[in-house]
């Protein structure tokens, strides 16, 4: 992907403007021929926001009374070359320290959590098992590969957002959590501040 669709979409996604992001990487893939890759477009996780409302809610519940929670990190897997699953893990914070430097979040205040599998994508977990690791790929499916990884991460910061909302309906408290959300070693972190 090119550096000026990434420092656009990160602009974007710092703004809390997700939605555009999203537009403007399946523009960006839809400009490319196709590949198995493009099945990313118009897909989002959407399907899964209970299950990912429940999961949010539960591990708030795991966390002891005394912990004074502040944060909550999702992190996607490394999917990419991880094909065979993809899932979300959550880890607490008691403090929130931006997200202009990230090595805070390596530190988190929570015991393991059990992780949650994501569903839908299968199609597009078969592209990246086929392609991502292909040295001899071509330009095509390389640069279509990069938007959608791109796609799939900022697809999960929408999923998270959406559950956020929702996991509050059941637990007001989760209305004064700050949730982060991104990939196994990704900057492009999308921030859930609902107050």
């Amino acid at each position: 992907m090119n550096e000026e669709l990434e420092n656009q979409v990160y602009e974007l996604v710092a703004k809390n403007q997700t939605h555009n992001a999203i537009q403007i990487l399946e523009d960006a893939l839809n400009q490319l021929p196709a590949t198995p890759y493009h099945a990313i477009i118009g897909r989002d996780l959407l399907h899964m926001t209970v299950i990912t409302a429940d999961y949010l809610r539960k591990f708030y519940e795991s966390v002891p009374a005394n912990a004074d929670l502040r944060t909550i990190y999702i992190e996607m897997n490394a999917f990419a070359i991880n094909s065979d699953c993809w899932f979300i893990d959550a880890f607490g914070y008691k403090s929130y320290n931006g997200i202009d430097d990230l090595d805070w979040l390596s530190d988190w205040d929570t015991s393991d959590f059990t992780s949650l599998t994501i569903s839908g994508y299968e199609e597009i977990q078969k592209a990246f098992k086929t392609f991502y690791l292909d040295q001899n790929k071509s330009e095509v499916i390389r640069q279509s590969g990069e938007i959608a990884e791109h796609l799939i991460i900022l697809r999960l910061q929408e999923l998270v957002r959406a559950a956020h909302v929702k996991a509050v309906e059941s637990i007001s408290a989760l209305q004064d959590i700050i949730v982060l959300s991104t990939a196994h070693d990704f900057d492009l972190i999308s921030f859930s501040d609902l107050n």
